[in-house]
């Protein structure tokens, strides 16, 4: 699956689906602005009744006129929201008793029951988690891109899907990590685990990720033996224990895991044994795997990271940096974890570094 965010307009039957023209540039230049994503700039337009909407993780739906789904839409709606799908639907004139506004939550009453569509309080995760603020939803001043005149609504509403869906507080977790907040990465984490104690993926993102970014490793180890107790042959255990095992210097244990999790992965995981051989001063065999890697990135345009974890394993800071800031010009996905990785310790004071992190996004 792509790692590049694309902006899907939702085409139905009824009502004037195309009426705002603004909207899908205005949130795609946000995201270029604001985000390290890679972002397609092309507005994609897809049928409400079409089974191309599942391939489709975000989607907007606008209009100012009746709203009355097909049967197919109805279905199609209730299936993508309850499959973990985001839509996005805006009334165009910020009339909150217009005919659209109505007529589509009837719309959502009718698919989903009533009093599923609420008012999202002004507390609410939503309005912290990527920008802050503090009282909901913002007002005219605090827009962003200069959108105008136009005005936000005193409240938004929306449907919560799956409150207790473990997968989803295990994503959570991760993004507190990402941001620094571990203590709320850990609680978050054991409420996922709470919710489904045989997940071995969320025992893993405890130890790569909430205990691993908290610096508490030992901790981190145990999540991953308890992922292991599982399903004994999880490669993400085994490549989580290899980052524990390198911060509490045990590489021969690092090398182990390592090795385990290339096997499994089918060839997988090179970079993280190359790190563990190049901490082990075992030089030679970290840079045969290093030579590899840049030679796959020239034909993929992948690895950036991975390799600059490669050259900071061997103390060649200079070119850490330049591939991680190649990594920047090509929007690589894993440059989010630089902000709290251990991984990258040896880079925080310098300034190539402190300027990186300003260019994806994290404060000083």
């Amino acid at each position: 699956m792509s790692n590049t965010f694309f902006f899907t307009r939702l085409q139905y039957e009824s009502g004037d689906w195309d009426v705002d023209q603004r909207m899908p540039s205005n949130v795609l230049n946000s995201l270029v602005e604001y985000t390290t994503l890679s972002v397609d700039t092309q507005e994609n337009i897809i049928s409400l009744s079409s089974d191309d909407i599942f391939k489709c993780p975000f989607c907007y739906l606008s209009g100012h006129k009746l709203v009355q789904f097909t049967s197919k839409e109805r279905e199609n709606f209730k299936k993508y929201v309850e499959n973990g799908g985001f839509v996005f639907v805006d009334d165009c004139n910020h009339d909150i008793d217009g005919l659209f506004a109505k007529s589509f939550e009837q719309q959502i009453e009718d698919i989903f029951g009533v009093g599923e569509l609420n008012k999202i309080p002004n507390n609410h995760e939503l309005y912290s988690i990527f920008f802050e603020f503090e009282n909901g939803p913002p007002t005219t001043s605090q827009e962003l891109n200069g959108w105008g005149d136009d005005i936000v609504h005193e409240y938004l509403k929306a449907i919560e899907m799956k409150p207790n869906y473990p997968t989803a507080h295990q994503w959570y977790s991760e993004y507190l990590s990402i941001m620094g907040r571990h203590d709320e990465a850990i609680k978050r984490i054991i409420h996922a685990q709470e919710l489904d104690p045989l997940s071995p993926i969320i025992y893993s993102i405890g130890g790569l990720m909430a205990y691993h970014y908290a610096r508490q490793y030992d901790q981190a180890i145990s999540q991953c033996q308890k992922a292991l107790e599982i399903d004994s042959n999880y490669v993400y255990a085994h490549y989580a224990l290899v980052d524990n095992y390198i911060q509490l210097e045990m590489y021969e244990e690092a090398i182990k895991e390592a090795k385990i999790a290339v096997f499994l992965s089918g060839g997988g995981y090179k970079s993280t044994l190359a790190t563990a051989y190049a901490l082990s001063n075992k030089r030679n065999e970290a840079v045969v795997i290093l030579d590899e890697l840049i030679v796959k990135s020239n034909r993929t345009s992948t690895n950036y990271v991975a390799i600059a974890r490669i050259y900071l394993a061997l103390d060649m800071k200079d070119q850490a940096l330049e591939w991680l800031e190649k990594g920047l010009r090509n929007r690589e996905f894993n440059l989010i974890h630089l902000n709290e990785c251990p991984q990258y310790d040896a880079l925080r004071a310098e300034p190539r570094f402190i300027e990186l992190l300003k260019k994806i996004g994290f404060e000083e």
